[in-house]
């Protein structure tokens, strides 16, 4: 099951009126595609305290470096281990 960039968009908007701190964990992207939605998805969410992100096998089946690069980039705290 592929889930859609609509659902992706609900879901942060949703955590987005939460107020609380933001965190993902593992498996970021299935496909590179979703790399492209990071604007208008994750990069939606805010936290007083801070946004982390720990990468997961998924993301390294891809292209790790240009994903943590994105994340990095806007803003995103990498609380991974060494990049791959």
């Amino acid at each position: 099951m592929v889930l859609s960039r609509e659902y992706f968009e609900e879901v942060c908007r949703l955590a987005r009126n939460s107020n609380q701190r933001s965190l993902f964990s593992r498996d970021l992207l299935d496909r590179m595609e979703a790399l492209t939605w990071f604007d208008s998805t994750l990069n939606q969410l805010s936290a007083p305290d801070g946004r982390f992100f720990i990468l997961g096998n998924h993301d390294d089946e891809l292209d790790p470096k240009l994903i943590r690069q994105t994340m990095q980039e806007s803003g995103w705290v990498d609380l991974g281990g060494a990049p791959s």
